[in-house]
């Protein structure tokens, strides 16, 4: 595209952020992947599914925003969101008092081991999910 006449080159700022959004997506999923290969997830599904939903419903909505569709799916649910991060901040907590007690080792540091790097790619993966949403939205505006 750079190489293209600069009169040929529409929302080049623009098609540059949706390529580093989708980079980062699909990093980012990437290492979700390696993380759930390895630790124990399934006593954190009732967290990690409706996070994983919305940001499914993010990626349905850009879609349909590119293909010039309307129906909007709900993307506006923060309480999955809210709850993994709640989770992850009751931990980080939690492990605090331990370390501040002396206590090194325990279930929570376990806990918090298998927990936060899926969180943490989790947030990552809604970040981009959304910034693909918002490009997909000024795409159709400047078309």
């Amino acid at each position: 595209m750079l190489s293209e006449p600069k009169n040929k080159q529409k929302n080049i700022r623009e098609v540059h952020q949706f390529v580093v959004a989708n980079h980062v997506l699909t990093s980012s999923i990437a290492t979700l992947s390696l993380y759930t290969q390895q630790k124990q997830t399934q006593s954190n599904d009732d967290i990690f599914s409706p996070v994983s939903n919305i940001i499914e419903n993010k990626l349905n909505d850009a879609k349909k925003k590119l293909q010039h569709q309307t129906k909007k799916e709900n993307t506006n649910n923060k309480i999955a969101l809210r709850t993994l991060n709640d989770k992850l901040n009751d931990l980080l907590q939690q492990r605090k008092k331990e370390l501040e007690n002396g206590i090194t080792e325990s279930e929570t540091k376990k806990d918090l081991a298998a927990f936060k790097p899926i969180a943490d790619q989790l947030n990552f993966i809604n970040k981009a999910a959304s910034d693909i949403e918002k490009l997909s939205d000024a795409f159709r505006r400047n078309e």
